[in-house]
């Protein structure tokens, strides 16, 4: 299964198109054919979860069996008309937006989406050496909202200082109830050293499970096949060049040591 996350960055004067956006696309995204699934988001503030959204970053995931940009190896508003059509790039390019493409594909994962099960094979050639992104995504209990929001603060300081971590952005499809994040890391090793070895996020993982927060979730690990554009001015491409750290929430771009 191969997955195409887009990530839309409106001018400032124009964020309100991003809202409409989201009716729009969804008119002529329904009739293609070619995706198994899609999904049109918001994001946080910040690059993680935010009660505040960004009225300006909208994302678009879509899903398909195939590869539908196989052999196609451009900018990413070439590639927004190859998966979208020409009704949505042309939007995007009449307002200027900033746009970023990561192609990828499922190895592992588990849960569903709206009660769709995304199915993947797993595969044993996932090496340590491969960049590997991760998506996870919740529809939280509204009697376990408060709850959730109590940990985020500490689990995403702690996102932020984790080794290896590339990039990261908070997403979803409503505002405090259904969130999700999307992260790249430098290789499974370091992904699984934070997942399973960092304090604060083994408890929110215990509670979870302990006090049943979430009504559905799912949970992806993909290769990166590639990156395209740049978020908020920082060029993902350089994400391929493993000794930069591009996380969005923070103001600069810098080399990890």
């Amino acid at each position: 299964m191969y997955v195409h996350f887009t990530i839309i960055n409106y001018p400032r004067l124009s964020g309100i198109a991003g809202f409409f956006s989201m009716m729009f696309f969804r008119f002529f995204l329904s009739g293609r054919n070619d995706f198994v699934f899609y999904k049109l988001m918001g994001t946080g503030l910040n690059g993680s979860f935010d009660l505040r959204p960004d009225t300006r970053q909208w994302v678009i995931m879509s899903f398909s069996k195939t590869d539908v940009l196989y052999g196609i190896d451009k900018d990413s508003n070439t590639l927004i008309r190859k998966l979208y059509g020409k009704a949505i790039s042309g939007w995007i390019k009449f307002f200027r937006c900033e746009t970023a493409i990561f192609h990828l594909k499922i190895f592992s994962g588990h849960g569903s989406w709206d009660g769709k099960v995304l199915p993947a094979e797993k595969s044993d050639d996932v090496n340590n050496t491969e960049l590997l992104a991760v998506f996870t995504r919740a529809t939280i209990r509204l009697n376990k909202l408060r709850a959730f929001w109590k940990e985020v603060p500490k689990t995403n300081q702690k996102s932020r200082e984790a080794e290896g971590l590339l990039f990261s952005i908070g997403t979803g499809e409503a505002p405090a109830i259904r969130q999700a994040t999307f992260s790249i890391w430098r290789s499974l090793n370091h992904m699984k050293c934070y997942a399973y070895q960092t304090k604060e996020h083994l408890d929110v993982i215990r509670k979870t499970r302990e006090e049943g927060w979430y009504s559905e979730e799912m949970f992806l690990r993909m290769k990166l096949i590639s990156a395209y554009g740049s978020v908020k001015g920082k060029d993902m491409g350089m994400i391929q060049n493993k000794g930069h750290v591009i996380q969005e929430g923070n103001p600069e771009l810098k080399n990890e040591k």
